[in-house]
């Protein structure tokens, strides 16, 4: 519900605030907000200029994901076309394919 912000402030994920956290648990606002203030710190909006950043960088991976993917499949066009003429033995050009589980790359 909460996200630690730094320097003794916190912020709320979407959807939640302390009436909601109160409506929920069954208290008063005011014993959720005493409550917060202790163990999590005062409320404060992240920094807008954080969140363009990671909209930035999130637009970046994406591309950079369509534009793997666009090469590898010009890649394996040509794999497939070479072989097919027997131009070359093609086995040695596979990409391997990431393996986001453990980082290791597999064989496409």
């Amino acid at each position: 519900m909460l996200t630690d912000i730094g320097d003794g402030f916190c912020t709320f994920r979407d959807g939640w605030d302390d009436q909601k956290v109160a409506d929920v648990v069954g208290v008063k606002k005011a014993s959720v907000m005493g409550t917060r203030i202790e163990c999590f710190g005062k409320l404060r909006q992240p920094p807008r200029e954080q969140d363009h950043r990671l909209d930035e960088a999130i637009r970046a991976i994406e591309n950079l994901q369509r534009c793997y993917d666009e090469l590898k499949q010009r890649h394996d066009k040509l794999c497939d076309t070479l072989a097919l003429n027997r131009v070359a033995e093609v086995r040695h050009l596979r990409v391997a394919q990431p393996n986001h589980s453990n980082g290791q790359q597999r064989p496409s």
